[in-house]
């Protein structure tokens, strides 16, 4: 429960930051972001980024063909790393 709470938490927290931040980039402008997966017992439960970003009017501009994922031996947390642009 507390793994879904946070990710809720992030989602909205999510949405309104980048719909504030959308308007005020220029056209085509690149950003990159470091979405967090929570693990827990090997499960990843990922926060929706590329659904909020996309709702908002971002383009994927994939890093490469396959997700790029950074992650430490031990760590609840890994980080998926993506390129979009407004």
């Amino acid at each position: 429960n507390q793994i879904k709470q946070a990710i809720e938490d992030l989602e909205q927290l999510y949405f309104e930051s980048f719909s504030a931040i959308y308007p005020l980039m220029k056209k085509g402008a690149p950003i990159v972001i470091a979405s967090p997966i929570h693990i827990r017992q090997g499960e990843q439960f990922p926060v929706r980024t590329k659904k909020i970003l996309k709702k908002i009017g971002f383009i994927e501009d994939p890093i490469s063909k396959e997700p790029v994922i950074y992650k430490r031996e031990g760590q609840f947390v890994a980080r998926e790393i993506m390129r979009f642009t407004s």
